[in-house]
């Protein structure tokens, strides 16, 4: 099974507010039980990522 990491990280200040965001969505795609596509759209951009 894949290990994904998710890190966390504390900001200070307040000047993140004023960035302009961006939506992700993100889903998965699995014909092989050993292996994993994920499909993950930001903005107009999009990544395929094999997870195995």
């Amino acid at each position: 099974m894949a290990l994904e990491i998710e890190r966390k990280f504390l900001v200070t200040g307040a000047a993140w507010r004023e960035a302009v965001g961006v939506h992700y969505a993100q889903g998965y795609l699995n014909r092989d039980k050993h292996r994993t596509v994920r499909v993950r759209v930001a903005g107009e951009a999009a990544f395929l990522s094999r997870l195995m």
